[in-house]
């Protein structure tokens, strides 16, 4: 495996340490050795096209990330970074803090000179995509909702009446596919966002650790818009959990898919408002995606990256009114929003 640097030490160490005079180019490194074994080495899991993984760049525990083939070569997908998509030399790049990709293709080269570490075994599986054809369709049995959903939700000061009006369904079963028949039966709590364009859903699952989202949602499938024409700010959030709780504080909020995904349309979206709050999570991938976002939007809006200070212990704005009430929210925001 690679030799472990934070990424507090200088590149440019690490980069001596390794970096002799032999120069070569990323053609002649990729004869030596794959770019499946490259990534191997640097994320120390095999890549496997698609398939759902935690990133190795970040603190990471939610699988999000993905590789994936474009023409012959394999990247890895992290909306957490610019860019999203990463090359092998691209992640060693980051991975190590060097300054260019022409370091990474040098230190790549002479990490591997004389040892013999052709992984045969390990190649990634290409799961070739097939031609386009119409969406993927995931279709559910909704249920009433149980004391045991309207105490979940509850926990967050949301209503039976504001899920109904969301278009938020508690699921029985559901299945993702080409017809109807409910296959999988949910035996946790499931719910059902639907309130998008062409008959999309996103399925949550609150009690998982991990794969807690099904979707055929596209990054431009907005989840949810407040109608408030007495705000002049609009803030963005990551989850329809928080946009409701900030929605219930009074606020005019949008939700995107998640923090990495961000609509092609959003400077139509906010071209109304005289300013905008960016609300992500308290973690590095919040506070990347935040950074990103207000870089994309138009110079001459303001535009304020806000997050819930440290000393509350949430990472959002549901979990803070789960802890500390909505009023203390609108409280806490109101200086921001009206500033």
């Amino acid at each position: 495996m690679l030799p472990q640097h934070s990424a507090t030490e200088q590149s440019t160490n690490l980069y001596s340490e390794f970096i002799k005079d032999e120069v070569v180019t990323r053609e002649e490194v990729l004869k030596k050795i794959s770019q499946e074994e490259i990534f191997f080495l640097l994320c120390g899991y095999i890549p496997v096209e698609f398939q759902r993984v935690v990133s190795p760049l970040r603190e990471d525990h939610n699988p999000g990330c993905w590789f994936e083939y474009y023409l012959d070569t394999l990247y890895f997908k992290d909306f957490a970074f610019e860019p999203t998509s990463m090359d092998c030399f691209t992640m060693a790049k980051i991975k190590f803090s060097l300054s260019s990709y022409y370091e990474a293709v040098q230190l790549i080269n002479n990490l591997t000179k004389g040892k013999t570490i052709r992984l045969e075994a390990i190649k990634a599986i290409k799961r070739f995509r097939k031609p386009k054809k119409n969406l993927t369709r995931i279709f559910f049995e909704p249920r009433y909702f149980s004391s045991q959903d309207l105490e979940f939700w509850g926990n967050y000061n949301i209503t039976r009446q504001q899920l109904i009006d969301d278009k938020v369904f508690a699921v029985k079963k559901y299945s993702v596919g080409t017809n109807s028949l409910h296959t999988e039966v949910v035996n946790s709590l499931c719910y059902a966002y639907t309130n998008f364009k062409s008959n999309k859903v996103k399925l949550y699952f609150p009690q998982r650790i991990e794969k807690r989202f099904i979707t055929n949602c596209t990054a431009n499938d907005i989840g949810y818009i407040t109608k408030n024409k007495a705000q002049n700010t609009l803030i963005i959030t990551k989850s329809y959990k928080d946009a409701r709780v900030l929605c219930n504080a009074g606020f005019c909020v949008i939700w995107l898919q998640n923090e990495g995904m961000i609509p092609s349309v959003i400077t139509e979206l906010v071209e109304p408002y005289h300013k905008v709050v960016i609300l992500f999570d308290n973690d590095q991938r919040g506070i990347i995606a935040s950074s990103r976002l207000k870089s994309i939007l138009k110079k001459e809006l303001a535009t304020v990256n806000w997050r819930i200070p440290l000393e509350y212990t949430v990472k959002d704005s549901a979990e803070f009114v789960q802890m500390y009430g909505e009023e203390k929210l609108k409280m806490l925001l109101s200086h921001v929003v009206n500033d």
